[in-house]
């Protein structure tokens, strides 16, 4: 993956967790906010992996 690529998935991740965190679950069933937070978990630990190689190709 090239470094504009990884910058482009990078934000793309960012934005998915912002959208994700603005989720009210007050009429969400229990299962549906287990999935909600296994998902922001996956894009966090995708952004912390990228950031992590972009540091590394400076």
């Amino acid at each position: 993956m090239d470094k504009v690529e990884a910058q482009k998935n990078l934000k793309c991740y960012r934005e998915n967790i912002q959208g994700a965190s603005m989720i009210h679950p007050c009429d969400m069933p229990q299962r549906l906010i287990d999935e909600v937070a296994v998902f922001i978990r996956e894009q966090k630990r995708l952004v912390k992996n990228l950031e992590s190689n972009l540091e590394s190709t400076k």
